[in-house]
């Protein structure tokens, strides 16, 4: 993408009409840059893998994350029906479901990007691991 269009972009996600005008630009224009990029890829993998998020994977989903946050307050047993509901509310407010959905989508997408690569396993002395370990 052109420069440009990203600095443009960027800018219209703070709703700000100058660089100026953004506490820390360099630095939240780089990390907006990395997303970017994130976002593209992804969603070129996921249409090309055919990879889909349905709305029942976002509620389901949403229930475990609910369920977890349940049993870490000491709640084991709730109901099916009454996560169901809670799950529905909390994604509709704001932009939760879009989030939750995105971010299903992001992890099988990480998913399959990791079953692409081949480990390559290569023994080394202690002191090739410590240089190693420097150069980074």
């Amino acid at each position: 993408m052109p420069e440009q269009f990203i600095k443009k972009y960027f800018l219209l996600s703070y709703e700000k009409k100058d660089a100026s005008e953004i506490e820390d630009y360099d630095k939240n224009y780089a990390a907006f840059k990395e997303e970017l990029k994130w976002l593209v890829l992804a969603e070129y993998i996921s249409d090309e893998q055919a990879i889909e998020i349905t709305e029942e994977d976002v509620i389901h989903y949403t229930e475990d994350m609910i369920r977890g946050e349940f049993s870490r307050s000491g709640y084991y047993d709730v109901e099916d029906k009454m996560l169901r509901q809670y799950a529905i509310d909390y994604l509709t407010k704001e932009n939760n479901f879009n989030r939750t959905s995105m971010a299903l989508r992001d992890g099988k997408v990480f998913d399959w990007l990791l079953k692409q690569i081949e480990p390559k396993v290569e023994k080394v002395s202690l002191k090739k691991f410590e240089e190693l370990r420097n150069n980074q």
